[in-house]
């Protein structure tokens, strides 16, 4: 089963501001499960990509790092996923 990203225009508006936040501060992300929080890192890790940055996205566990490594790829971006 693959990892479905959503559509940048089903984002929130909350999802939005972050999404879109200043890269040359540290944020913390924080809210319950299935908020959005590892789609976000997703498409933060793809923006970053896209401007030749390495990325590394760190998952608690294995099942999740599977999801998120089919979105990752479905995406074509160059973003390590480890666990």
């Amino acid at each position: 089963m693959a990892f479905e990203l959503p559509r940048l225009a089903d984002l929130t508006d909350d999802q939005l501001t972050i999404l879109n936040a200043s890269y040359d501060k540290n944020m913390i992300v924080s809210g319950a499960p299935g908020t959005g929080k590892s789609v976000l890192a997703i498409y933060r890790a793809a923006d970053l990509s896209k401007h030749n940055k390495r990325t590394l996205l760190l998952i608690y566990n294995k099942p999740l790092k599977l999801y998120i490594s089919s979105a990752v790829n479905s995406l074509r971006i160059s973003t390590e996923v480890s666990s």
